[in-house]
């Protein structure tokens, strides 16, 4: 079963709980995840979640030192939607 998940929309879910003052990452195992707990072996998407892990980890010990105080989106699209 190919994974439901690619290593970008993984990275944009850690890099967002990072940017909004998360302190840890703990990555879900059920449904598909990481790690199927039921023949205790990785699954196809975790090269990607050790990929991400080392990116997280590499921007972590420089943002642990910092406390999140304002953090907002914006529509990609927002200017073809203005009126």
């Amino acid at each position: 079963m190919a994974p439901l998940l690619s290593s970008s929309l993984l990275s944009f879910q850690a890099m967002s709980a990072v940017a909004m003052g998360a302190k840890g990452l703990m990555w879900y195992t059920w449904c598909g995840g990481g790690w199927d707990t039921s023949t205790k072996q990785p699954t196809a998407i975790y090269p990607a979640l050790q990929a991400v892990n080392t990116k997280v980890r590499d921007f972590g010990e420089r943002l642990l030192l910092h406390d999140s105080f304002a953090v907002s989106y914006t529509h990609l699209r927002a200017h073809e939607t203005a009126a």
